[in-house]
């Protein structure tokens, strides 16, 4: 059986495994959705990275065990 992990838990291990590398995960706000996606990456030079999926990137990143599952919504 697997243990569920929350949304926000994911969200700050993604964000720690990222900080190692000198990028951020940030959410758009309404207006800028349209060209950023809902998730952007960045870092000291700007946007790297757009329509970041955000379960895609956790098992890019492998931030879950393998006894975890990611959020259903």
């Amino acid at each position: 059986m697997k243990v569920p992990v929350s949304r926000r838990a994911l969200l700050q291990r993604i964000e720690r495994a990222l900080r190692e590398r000198g990028e951020y995960l940030r959410a758009a706000r309404a207006p800028q959705q349209k060209q950023l996606g809902t998730y952007y990456l960045v870092n000291e030079r700007g946007v790297v990275r757009r329509n970041v999926d955000f379960l895609k990137l956790a098992n890019e990143l492998k931030v879950l065990e393998p006894w975890e599952s990611p959020p259903k919504d």
